[in-house]
């Protein structure tokens, strides 16, 4: 999913994701210390600013985003990917994922390529 940063705000959010990626600068405090995350979910910042003020560090938190969302759905979790209005950051996370790892089949469901998902037994041992 997508959305703004009102969707990632705690606790409310552990209600529906189980994985949030905050693509912002901003944080709320009990997510930056860690404290407002509950032990069975995940959560990432990858600091960057809104639009033009930040030309360059999306593009250097890319990687890192897309290796936490597609751990994440090989898992079977529900993944949240927000930045401050759900519009910008948050979509070019959220394309990168589908352009690498998604059918993108005309007439297909979008959906993990059969490939990501005969993976998840040997991912969850490599992480054990």
């Amino acid at each position: 999913a997508i959305g703004t940063r009102r969707s990632g705000r705690p606790p409310a959010c552990w209600d529906d994701f189980d994985a949030i990626l905050n693509v912002t600068t901003m944080e709320y405090d009990e997510l930056a210390s860690g404290e407002g995350v509950p032990d069975d979910k995940a959560y990432l910042c990858c600091p960057v600013a809104e639009g033009k003020k930040d030309k360059y560090e999306l593009e250097n938190w890319l990687a890192v985003a897309v290796v936490f969302v597609i751990t994440n759905l090989v898992r079977e979790r529900r993944v949240l990917i927000h930045c401050a209005q759900g519009m910008d950051r948050s979509v070019a996370v959220a394309m990168a994922v589908c352009a690498l790892f998604c059918n993108l089949d005309e007439g297909s469901d979008l959906a993990l390529q059969p490939w990501c998902t005969d993976r998840h037994t040997s991912i969850d041992e490599e992480v054990s």
